[in-house]
C-alpha cells in the first residue's frame, strides 16, 4: 500500500504518513482485523487526483476473548500482537521508506495520545451513567501495545 500510494496518490507524503498513523493506531488499539481491504484510494469527481481513503472499520478487537491475537498484516515480519514492538515499528518504517524521526514520533505521539483519550473518554461517560466505562477502558488499556 506505501507503493501504491508512492506511485500514485497525488500528494503521496501525505497519505503515506497517514497510513503509518493508522498503522500504528490499529496495532496499538489492539485492532487484529487490520487488513488491506480497509484502505482505499479515492479518485476525484474529475479523476484528475488519488488520494488515500478516510480511515474506516476500527476497532479494538482484543477485548473480545474470542479474537485472535495474529494481525491481518506484519510489522517487522511480526504478526502476534503480543510480540511487536516499538523497535519491530521502527525498523518497518524504514521498510516503508519512512525517516526514523518522524514515524517514531508518531508512534510516542499516538501511544500516549490513544491512553489518555481512553481515560479521558471512560472518565466523561462515567459521569453521564455509564457504569462500565472505566472496566471497559482498563480492559482496553491491558490489552494495548506496550
Amino acid at each position: 500500500m506505501f507503493d501504491l500510494l508512492q506511485k500514485y496518490s497525488s500528494n503521496p507524503i501525505d497519505d503515506i504518513l497517514k497510513l503509518w498513523r493508522r498503522a500504528v493506531f490499529n496495532c496499538i488499539i489492539g485492532n487484529t482485523d487490520n487488513h488491506l481491504k480497509n484502505s482505499s484510494l479515492v479518485y476525484s469527481k474529475d479523476l484528475s487526483s488519488i488520494r488515500l481513503a478516510p480511515f474506516y472499520d476500527v476497532i479494538c478487537t482484543r477485548i473480545y476473548e474470542s479474537c485472535t491475537e495474529e494481525m491481518s498484516v506484519s510489522i517487522n515480519g511480526r504478526q502476534n500482537i503480543n510480540q511487536i514492538t516499538r523497535n519491530d515499528f521502527e525498523k518497518e518504517a524504514k521498510k516503508c521508506g519512512l525517516g526514523s524521526k518522524i514515524s517514531m514520533k508518531i508512534y510516542d505521539e499516538l501511544h500516549k495520545g490513544v491512553k489518555k483519550a481512553l481515560l479521558d473518554s471512560a472518565d466523561e461517560l462515567s459521569r453521564t451513567g455509564f457504569s462500565e466505562a472505566y472496566s471497559m477502558a482498563e480492559k482496553i488499556l491491558g490489552k494495548i501495545l506496550k
